[in-house]
């Protein structure tokens, strides 16, 4: 019989959320880790053109001793998952060890709907310089 290699695996009870629901789901460790010590994020971030930001909005210390940690947290009202040409706005779950180095990642979705939102630039005459005016539209 074999040891089951060290690991860990974030799992999501669903992936679509809205805001204010509560993202529940639980984090399994498999074997042993070298980790003293491990924390669970939940965070938004983009990606894309332009700088990027992120903010941690959610952590939990957890053992890397314990073999199942669930957990469940109340997702704030913004900001919305959206993709658009330029930037995207995504929301992940990540296990993270004491240097930092990711062991699992698990991006979700959160908007009023559900689902992802899709930024389209609207057709218009906007002179140069001027700020352009974005539509939301729902990803069918």
């Amino acid at each position: 019989m074999s040891t089951p290699s060290p690991g860990v695996e974030i799992e999501l009870d669903h992936f679509h959320h809205q805001p204010f629901q509560e993202l529940t789901g639980r984090v399994r460790i498999t074997g042993s880790l070298p980790a003293k010590k491990m924390e669970l994020r939940v965070f938004w971030f983009t990606r894309g053109r332009g700088d990027e930001e992120a903010e941690v909005l959610y952590r939990q210390e957890i053992s890397p001793h314990d073999s199942l940690v669930p957990f469940a947290w109340k997702l704030p009202p913004a900001p919305y998952s959206f993709a658009g040409k330029l930037i995207t706005l995504a929301w992940a779950v990540e296990v993270v060890d004491e240097k930092e180095q990711s062991l699992d990642l698990v991006p979700f979705l959160l908007s009023p709907s559900g689902e992802e939102m899709q930024l389209e630039a609207l057709k218009d005459s906007t002179p140069k310089g001027k700020v352009a005016i974005f539509s939301v539209e729902r990803n069918s």
